[in-house]
């Protein structure tokens, strides 16, 4: 469910200064978002040093950024409706209120920053999840009714004691009522969870991060090289370079867009199925930015009234950091290089996505943002 609205007021505004960054780094057109500029370079100085709390609070207040405290939507934001895929019936819009009988329901899909958001989730919002993960003894890997809360022993996480991530577990969430009981549904069968879960009473809340499809071909790479640890890992894989694992069986191109629609490996990937997802992320998805995921993050918790205690906000901003500290230690693709040039042809589909998704990234910061200047 979602969480109540926090009231804005003058400490919630100074602490909101990281989410300032949301505008700038948008490589769209500048002017049209050129919004707390001075203000930004201020706090990203700040996010330089050891003592990042107590600096931040000497951040002069000297212009604000404001949430609505309704969360009523503002800005001249883009909506229209057009036919979707039916399982999206029971969603809502991203432009309409968000109330508390909303399922916000996040889409993880792998190598896109599901894990660092499920993380911060636990241990930074101290939100309850209906999520796939499991106790690291097993001790709830199997549904026992009813539906408890367990505190995971790995991080101390809330999570509701059934597993979403298979038709079982779906229907158990259905018969025990319990996608209301938790504060976020993680959904890696998206379609699935969609047709199964909200209902015309409690709509879903789309959100989901996006990353650059090249970027995230590589980690997954490298991850199925190295992860011995993992039951899907595969030596004559591990073996292969990244460009015959491309062209392997394996490999299966425009990962993204099948997913949001539902189609196979073997389908064609046309410019119509291209559409229907932008229109899919414009109408009914939070979108988030793995290469933002910082700026990504405050903005779901803010769209979802996740901040309710605004003087908890410096010591959630500072714990936020420390989980989402890149800790990438794979080879990168050089970009020109053959093996990106080849990446980006065969995923040209989810790479267009991408792009479209970064503008509409900014576009919806009239979602929930809005500006004004106070005087001294």
């Amino acid at each position: 469910m979602v969480g109540s609205t926090s009231k804005s007021g003058t400490n919630a505004a100074l602490v909101m200064a990281a989410a300032a960054l949301l505008i700038i780094f948008v490589d769209v057109d500048v002017r049209e978002f050129n919004l707390f500029s001075s203000y930004s370079r201020q706090v990203r100085q700040l996010r330089k040093t050891d003592d990042h709390s107590a600096l931040l609070a000497s951040v002069p207040n000297d212009c604000e950024l404001v949430f609505k405290p309704d969360r009523r939507l503002q800005g001249d934001y883009d909506r229209t409706v057009s036919d979707l895929p039916s399982y999206f019936a029971n969603t809502k819009n991203v432009w309409e209120v968000v109330e508390a009988a909303d399922i916000p329901i996040f889409y993880y899909y792998g190598f896109a920053g599901g894990l660092q958001w499920t993380q911060v989730s636990a241990q930074c919002l101290n939100i309850t999840q209906l999520s796939p993960k499991k106790d690291p003894l097993d001790m709830y890997a199997t549904f026992a009714p009813p539906v408890t809360t367990v505190i995971h022993s790995d991080d101390q996480g809330k999570y509701l004691n059934i597993d979403p991530s298979t038709s079982e577990g779906l229907n158990q969430v259905v018969t025990y009522d319990a996608a209301n009981q938790a504060d976020m549904l993680v959904a890696p069968l998206l379609s699935e969870t969609l047709s199964t879960v909200p209902t015309a009473e409690h709509q879903g809340r789309v959100f989901m991060f996006i990353r650059h499809p090249v970027k995230r071909i590589v980690e997954q790479f490298y991850y199925m090289q190295s992860a011995t640890f993992d039951p899907d890992f595969n030596a004559e894989r591990a073996a292969l370079s990244i460009d015959q694992y491309m062209e392997s069986n394996d490999y299966i191109d425009n990962v993204f867009v099948r997913q949001m629609l539902q189609l196979t490996s073997d389908d064609e990937i046309t410019e119509d199925h291209v559409s229907t997802v932008k229109e899919i992320l414009r109408q009914k998805v939070l979108v988030g930015i793995q290469e933002w995921m910082d700026e990504s993050m405050i903005r779901f918790e803010y769209y979802f009234g996740w901040n309710t205690e605004p003087a908890l906000i410096p010591d959630r901003d500072f714990c936020r950091k420390l989980l989402t500290q890149s800790d990438e230690n794979f080879p990168l693709l050089q970009t020109g290089s053959s093996e990106w040039g080849n990446a980006l042809t065969r995923n040209w589909a989810d790479m267009e996505v991408f792009a479209y998704a970064k503008i509409l990234f900014a576009e919806q910061s009239k979602l929930i943002y809005s500006t004004t200047t106070t005087t001294a």
